[in-house]
């Protein structure tokens, strides 16, 4: 048997599993006004063929504009699209509604998820890891860091990661194979991300870097001069990489076209709100070391790709250098707008498209790390992520009596931090349940289950006592809990069922995870830690 067989197989393998467990932990509602307007995008797209909105609650937001006589999302096409196979399963099925087309739609980012586990798979093999490292790292970033809370939500950040990985990888076989059409297909793949977010633009030039891998990247551990690689066929790679993104450019403006008549939307750009108050020191800082925003606080295995990356850039000196101008573009990128942690979130959500990237430096971090402090590092990320899928994030926002744009004051992450409130917000679940006072489940319109939810009409005054008369903010946050908690005729969906269905696809998965694992031989696999001496080397043990 070769080798790409049981690597594709524990790919699918571990596709399915992570399917079946995130969307069992989902949410299975749309918790953001974002996906709320993506949401009625799609809908409208399927049922009269026009990307409009024309939900009344959602006409007079900042997120609709005008334009050839209809309102408009202020987003881009992509992520009203990757919803739509869901959604149109869940019309096939009997008992169609509406709240079940919201559930499915909110279903769209756990399976992007899944997907970036599989190729996680592949891509760690890819550095010539064994096969029972590459699904162990995998299940490490899908379980330990922001992967898992940033798939259970409507917020599309992890789908941009998935594409980006995808460009990535592609870009980096190309070169390693000396292939002209890896690279337009990495491109094309990179194109994607511009139909999600135009700025993503900035990236696909350090991604193409990719292309320049010589054959023998991620097969020694020796320092090769990457730069000797600048021959004709390199560039011309390059050329065609850049050139496929064009495909998602054009996409991109033919969907403004359609939509305004121009090729961009100028008024995407004239928010004052975007730079106004933009400190980037702050954002720096806040994004690496504070309380309420750090990505280390939030995913800390990540410290494993700091301290790996020597090694890594060993292992990969082309592919580490694309991830490493990719990932100081977007940073750089972030810290200059006013909102750069995304809120209201769970986490420095803008980040998450750089976590698989980062991934990848993992297990090259922990090879010289003793078992001990590897397992207490693995716990403590595990820990950080139940908290993230345990609880409602926006119940802390409007807790604490927060402004809609508290983050003007651009240091607000040092004063608060609902990473340390989530502990006592499930301590009060399990302690005191739903308040009282709590007669409705959610404050949306028409008290719809699955609708997005608003806030109180004076944030910075009524949040603290308003948050206590919905059952949403005070019930654990996977679907299938709440779910129990509604009358059986209002349910988008029946619980138990669903459940059992999600266990036997992650049991399924797993099962295939294992029978990859057997049938796969398993070299040891050394890394070798680049010292001044050069000579202590590190090894990677699958057993």
């Amino acid at each position: 048997m070769s080798r790409e067989q049981p690597v594709a197989l524990a790919a699918i393998g571990m596709f399915v599993a992570l399917a079946g467990l995130f969307v069992l932990t989902n949410a299975g509602r749309i918790d953001i006004i974002d996906g709320q307007v993506r949401y009625d995008v799609a809908r409208n797209w399927l049922d009269t063929g026009r990307p409009q909105v024309t939900d009344r609650a959602l006409l007079p937001t900042r997120y609709v504009v005008r334009g050839n006589g209809m309102a408009y999302s202020s987003y881009n096409g992509a992520a009203s699209v990757t919803p739509m196979p869901l959604m149109l399963v869940s019309r096939l099925l009997p008992g169609h509604s509406v709240e079940r087309d919201r559930f499915a739609f909110s279903m769209t980012s756990p399976v992007f998820g899944a997907l970036a586990g599989g190729l996680l798979v592949i891509a760690y093999t890819m550095l010539g890891l064994g096969l029972r490292t590459a699904v162990s790292w995998t299940a490490v970033t899908s379980f330990t860091t922001l992967w898992w809370p940033g798939s259970l939500t409507v917020f599309d950040q992890n789908q941009h990661a998935l594409f980006a990985l995808l460009a990535m990888l592609l870009a980096w076989e190309g070169g390693r194979q000396r292939s002209l059409a890896l690279a337009i297909l990495g491109g094309l793949a990179g194109g994607v991300l511009i139909t999600y977010q135009e700025n993503y633009a900035l990236l696909l030039p350090t991604i193409g870097l990719a292309v320049l891998a010589s054959p023998v990247e991620g097969t020694s551990d020796k320092l090769t001069d990457w730069r000797a690689w600048f021959d004709r066929a390199a560039f011309l790679r390059y050329v065609a990489f850049g050139l496929s993104c064009g495909v998602g450019l054009l996409l991109f403006a033919d969907f403004n076209y359609m939509r305004f008549g121009t090729l961009i939307n100028e008024g995407r750009y004239d928010n004052a709100l975007m730079f106004k108050a933009a400190n980037p020191l702050a954002a720096a800082l806040s994004l690496a070391v504070s309380p309420g925003k750090s990505v280390l606080l939030f995913s800390p295995p990540l410290l494993l790709a700091a301290v790996g990356a020597r090694r890594f850039f060993a292992r990969a000196p082309v592919l580490a250098t694309a991830i490493g101008a990719t990932s100081v573009v977007q940073i750089l990128f972030i810290t200059q707008i006013s909102f750069f942690g995304g809120d209201w979130c769970w986490g420095p959500r803008y980040l998450l498209i750089l976590l698989p990237l980062w991934a990848l430096a993992l297990p090259f971090g922990a090879a010289g790390l003793r078992r001990g402090l590897l397992a207490a590092l693995v716990a403590l990320g595990l820990g950080v992520q139940l908290m993230g899928v345990s609880v409602d994030y926006q119940r802390f926002f409007f807790e604490h009596n927060f402004p809609p744009f508290f983050w003007l004051d651009q240091w607000a992450y040092f004063k608060h931090s609902q990473f340390f409130s989530r502990p006592m917000e499930i301590l009060s679940i399990a302690r005191d349940g739903v308040p009282p006072e709590a007669h409705y489940f959610s404050p949306t319109p028409d008290w719809q289950i699955t609708y997005t939810p608003s806030g109180p009409p004076d944030y910075a005054r009524q949040g603290a006592l308003w948050v206590r008369h919905f059952k949403v903010f005070h019930t654990l946050r996977p679907w299938a809990v709440w779910i129990a908690s509604i009358d059986t005729e209002r349910r988008p969906v029946n619980p138990l069922p669903l459940s059992v269905l999600c266990a036997v696809v992650l049991a399924a998965g797993l099962a295939l995870v294992g029978a990859a694992l057997r049938r796969a031989s398993e070299p040891t696999v050394a890394i070798q830690d680049v010292s001044s001496e050069g000579q202590r080397q590190e090894v990677i043990d699958d057993s």
